[in-house]
């Protein structure tokens, strides 16, 4: 498997999903469309890049009570770099908003993460 299908945004109550050593190279961006999503484990694939949409997945508990290595580590990731990864949901959605242009973003849109 090299990547999710885009279809995977109809799975609205998916609480859990476990994604290691599956060889993943992308992620799609219809992935930040899972609101319900609690954990994301994505080590051990080949993802340079999480999705500009990524801190959208507000109720994602990204590292701070599971093992960082299982959340993100083996990864070759470029944007954001593995470092800005293991600090949290918060730290890549202020990445991608420093780093990415937000011409469209509503105004009113928060990146702050209710814990």
């Amino acid at each position: 498997m090299f990547e999710l299908p885009d279809g995977m945004s109809k799975l609205r109550r998916l609480e859990s999903l476990l994604l290691v050593f599956n060889q993943l190279e992308r992620l799609p961006d219809s992935l930040c469309s899972l609101a319900g999503l609690h954990m994301l484990w994505l080590g051990n694939n080949r993802l340079q890049a999480l999705p500009k949409r990524f801190g959208q997945l507000e109720k994602l508990d990204w590292g701070l009570r599971y093992t960082c290595s299982s959340v993100i580590d083996g990864n070759p990731l470029r944007r954001p770099p593995v470092d800005v990864c293991k600090k949290g949901v918060d730290a890549i959605a202020k990445y991608f908003g420093d780093n990415e242009s937000t011409v469209g973003a509503s105004p009113n849109t928060s990146t702050r993460r209710r814990r």
